[in-house]
């Protein structure tokens, strides 16, 4: 009853005009017997409401990873199943043994006191025990189903050390109450971009006549489109047009400069964007494009000076080049003040330039990819 529903849903929505995909989860699954038995039924009630309607559209049928067996026995399950949500409160409860209601209630803050456990368990993810059944999960799950999508839902999907643990065993998404999404979203932010601290770049002959330096870290296959960009259930194409996206634009370089040491002018996240335009050894830093990237978001919006990394769609279907570009001037200072980007740099330094170098990157968020790059 409930999948027909979903399903009528859908199909109305399609009949209107409205692009739905649904993704149909069976909870509980201990065995792949399950799944071959339960979801071709599933299978022939969509395929019923859409002929009954005369409409198509895809979906997807997939299952939460909340018992034990399903995390070990995953290879088997992503036979069957497009999608793995791990439901972290049974998780753990299955795992450990407890009751999360009676844990918490008798014995879980003594546990925590007395150095028994590092942290309650139902409110960061326990690496070593849980943890280890996820990324099991996830390795064995994608060893079967390569673009196999894989996320969690409850309430540790608003915890920041939980999130990391997530980013770091492949995790496409989180899920949490909404009350905890800023948290979430910042935490991914500051995942997404590890330590974000800038690189250590150097280089030596310099033209005769040098006066200064720019540096310019660009990415030029950002999406054109935001249509498709972190969407569940699809793939940002290769085909689509792509625009260059400035990471760091760093002007006034003294000219005796031949190095920019690791985390020199960026260590860590700053929601909202560092300071600027003043910069270390009186250089200036102009805005990179998570200014306008984030220019609509009431948790993130601000302007972003100096250098922001890489942090492209999970769902890319490309990998992304970072060109990182010294450019040797004759002029001491750009003829930019306040607030500028990188295109505003080139376009002001284009008559200045004595030379310039070039140093690529590569990086994907992509877990189809990774293993590629």
């Amino acid at each position: 009853m409930q999948v027909r529903a979903i399903f009528e849903a859908a199909a109305d929505c399609t009949l209107r005009g409205i692009v739905v995909r649904p993704e149909v989860m069976i909870p509980l699954t201990g065995t792949v017997k399950e799944l071959e038995w339960i979801q071709p039924r599933l299978i022939r009630i969509a395929s019923a409401v859409m002929a009954e309607k005369r409409v198509k559209f895809d979906y997807k049928f997939g299952t939460m990873i909340e018992i034990p067996r399903a995390a070990v026995t995953a290879a088997e399950i992503a036979q069957h199943a497009e999608f793995f949500s791990f439901g972290t409160n049974d998780l753990t409860q299955m795992t450990f043994g407890y009751s999360r209601d009676d844990a918490e209630r008798n014995f879980l803050v003594t546990y925590v006191a007395e150095g028994i456990l590092p942290k309650n368990p139902f409110q960061t993810i326990d690496r070593d025990g849980v943890g280890r059944l996820m990324k099991m999960a996830v390795e064995d799950g994608r060893s079967t189903r390569a673009t196999l999508e894989v996320g969690i839902c409850g309430e540790h999907g608003g915890d920041p050390e939980s999130i990391e643990w997530c980013h770091i065993i492949g995790n496409n998404y989180v899920s949490c109450s909404p009350f905890r999404v800023p948290i979430a979203r910042l935490a991914a932010a500051h995942v997404a971009l590890a330590g974000n601290c800038n690189p250590q770049l150097a280089w030596s002959g310099a033209p005769a006549g040098t006066q200064s330096y720019v540096l310019i870290c660009c990415d030029s296959d950002v999406p054109s489109k935001p249509d498709d960009v972190n969407q569940e259930g699809r793939e940002v194409p290769a085909d689509l047009p792509r625009v260059d996206f400035y990471h760091w634009v760093l002007v006034d370089l003294l000219a005796t400069t031949t190095e920019i040491a690791e985390g020199a002018y960026s260590r860590g996240v700053t929601p909202r964007g560092k300071s600027g335009p003043m910069a270390p050894n009186d250089a200036r830093q102009g805005i990179n494009d998570f200014t306008s990237w984030f220019a609509s978001d009431g948790d993130m919006s601000g302007d972003y000076f100096g250098y922001d990394g890489p942090c492209p769609p999970w769902n890319d279907s490309i990998v992304h080049r970072y060109r990182f570009t010294v450019y040797a001037l004759d002029i001491e200072h750009v003829p930019l003040e306040g607030r500028f980007g990188g295109a505003e740099v080139l376009k002001a330094i284009g008559g200045h330039i004595l030379a310039q170098a070039s140093l690529s990157g590569v990086y994907t968020l992509n877990p189809r990819l990774i293993k590629t790059v």
